[in-house]
């Protein structure tokens, strides 16, 4: 049994027994004036099914609850993978394999087909949803099979990224480079409010592989935020280098948290707001402000380390559990610090030079 909660209520993923006494998986949302089911293993019934218009059923997988209590599911039916919305009204397909129509990717061919679609997708503003899915074009010649990312609005699927492609609407905006590989194993990536992002890697002209992480702002070309051994505006400073990107947290303003590695300069969480340059917020010799009761002092980090969640990649606090990141902006961190002669070890919360101090939808929004 798989609980997951959200403002509607619990959506609880178990088996359930019926009168003739078949155990099927089923998908429950558990609300106060009552339960109600939202998906059914093996039921073609429009209220419980797949709704593709084949007859197949649903076999059982992982879901997703979106902010605001939406449920979002991924799976395969008897014959194809999908992905749908549920537990708000019939199971709505919204990506399906071999699927036609608003069901297919939409790239101004009424020959494309997604062949695989295996990541849960990341919720977004206005009903949108970003996801990682596989297609190609049947068009009678080769069709070679591009991994990508879709952002899926207005019933939609539009291609923002896709791998082999050095376009400025959909390649890496990077030296001509193009991306090498987007999809559920090589990459990770993450949505809120407008923004999506993306962490993979790109091949140069020369061959030379590039690693980091890429930002798009809904229906705009990407942005390279921060590239593993490059200079310039992706790099944390001056004679600076990213050596390695960890963990990292997209917020709904845009701002990303990552904790980096990096060559000559300090290591540590880094700051990327749109339209400014990286900035280093939390590193090992800093100095911060304790709000004690009654008293202020300042101490010296002497090491930090996130909290809970994986330890590579975007945060997935979408499913419920914040772990070291939170969608309203808020991040905990377990520190060791030195305070005159004292050494401590402290939990510190949010803005970190401003601790209990939470905001909305941003590290650092208003």
């Amino acid at each position: 049994m798989a609980l997951n909660t959200g403002a509607d209520g619990a959506a609880l993923a178990q088996s359930v027994t019926s009168p003739t006494d078949a155990v099927r998986a089923a998908l429950v949302l558990l609300r106060p004036d009552g339960n109600r089911p939202c998906m059914l293993q093996d039921d073609p019934s429009t209220a419980l099914g797949p709704n593709l218009g084949d007859g197949s059923v649903f076999l059982f997988g992982t879901y997703r609850t979106a902010r605001h209590g939406e449920r979002y599911f991924v799976n395969a039916t008897a014959s194809r993978e999908g992905l749908w919305q549920v537990c708000a009204g019939p199971p709505r397909p919204i990506a399906v394999v071999q699927g036609t129509g608003s069901l297919a990717p939409d790239v101004g061919s009424g020959s494309a087909r997604f062949t695989t679609i295996r990541t849960l997708p990341r919720p977004m503003a206005d009903q949108a949803l970003a996801f990682i899915a596989s297609y190609d074009i049947d068009d009678g010649g080769p069709a070679p099979i591009r991994g990508a990312l879709w952002w899926h609005r207005a019933g939609s699927n539009q291609l923002l990224a896709q791998t082999g492609d050095g376009s400025t609407a959909s390649g890496p905006n990077y030296q001509g480079a193009v991306f090498e590989f987007i999809d559920s194993v090589s990459s990770t990536f993450d949505a809120a409010g407008p923004y999506i992002a993306l962490e993979t890697s790109a091949l140069t002209p020369q061959n030379q592989r590039i690693n980091g992480l890429w930002r798009w702002r809904a229906g705009a070309p990407p942005e390279p935020v921060a590239l593993e051994g490059q200079n310039g505006a992706v790099a944390p400073g001056p004679g600076q280098t990213f050596n390695r990107i960890d963990r990292w947290k997209l917020f709904a303003n845009g701002d990303i948290l990552a904790d980096c590695q990096v060559s000559g300069g300090p290591s540590g969480l880094f700051l990327f707001a749109p339209g400014r340059s990286p900035r280093l917020v939390l590193t090992a010799g800093q100095s911060i402000t304790l709000d004690g009761i009654g008293s202020v002092s300042t101490a010296t980090v002497d090491s930090f380390a996130l909290l809970e969640g994986s330890d590579t990649g975007a945060a997935d606090s979408a499913i419920g559990v914040d772990a070291w990141s939170s969608d309203d902006g808020g991040i905990a961190v377990s520190a060791t610090i030195t305070r005159g002669t004292d050494r401590a070890a402290v939990l510190m919360r949010s803005t970190i030079t401003d601790v209990g101090l939470l905001f909305s939808d941003g590290f650092e929004a208003p």
